[in-house]
């Protein structure tokens, strides 16, 4: 946990991209490592009637949409954050907290690529649950892509779900 004027507080505090998430300022800052202390934050939060935001890769340019004025705390994602590629080549697994800088790098030193955001600097998290996936998938063809989330409630065992499958055969050029 972090608070205003802390070294750790202050660094978070200005990597949004958009400054009205920027101008908020939290009363302090929260930093799972794993769905299970997702989930208790969001017990404790929910419980306590507290407000929060959830931070990803802060790219959101929405007041309030990943981060919160003083009433509340943040809640960041960037310790979930890890990254596996299959034996098979054929999938991967990462967590929320990344940025798509840091999952294009592995990939391409394998010959993979993956659909994502064109900035490095965009969380993996807000950008999958957001489906911004049409600016990219329009000009690649897939056969099938499926997104599997980590579901985390206040009130419910951590789950798995399925999100989406596409079948696109349009090529582009």
């Amino acid at each position: 946990m972090t608070y205003p004027g802390s070294a750790a507080y202050e660094t978070a505090q200005v990597a949004y991209y958009a400054q009205q998430q920027i101008d908020l300022e939290p009363a302090c800052r929260v930093g799972p490592k794993t769905a299970a202390d997702v989930a208790a934050i969001l017990k404790a939060a929910v419980d306590n009637k507290i407000p929060f935001a959830v931070h990803s890769g802060g790219h959101l340019t929405m007041i309030g949409g990943s981060n919160i004025a003083d009433e509340g705390f943040s809640i960041d994602l960037g310790a979930l954050n890890n990254f596996k590629i299959a034996k098979d080549e054929k999938s991967v697994t990462f967590g929320t907290g990344l940025r798509w800088g840091q999952i294009f790098p592995p990939l391409a030193e394998k010959g993979l690529t993956a659909v994502g955001g064109r900035d490095p600097g965009v969380g993996v998290g807000g950008y999958l649950a957001g489906g911004k996936l049409m600016s990219f998938v329009m000009r690649v063809q897939f056969s099938r892509m499926s997104i599997f989330f980590q579901v985390v409630s206040p009130s419910c065992p951590i789950s798995m779900a399925w999100e989406a499958t596409m079948s696109l055969s349009t090529r582009w050029p």
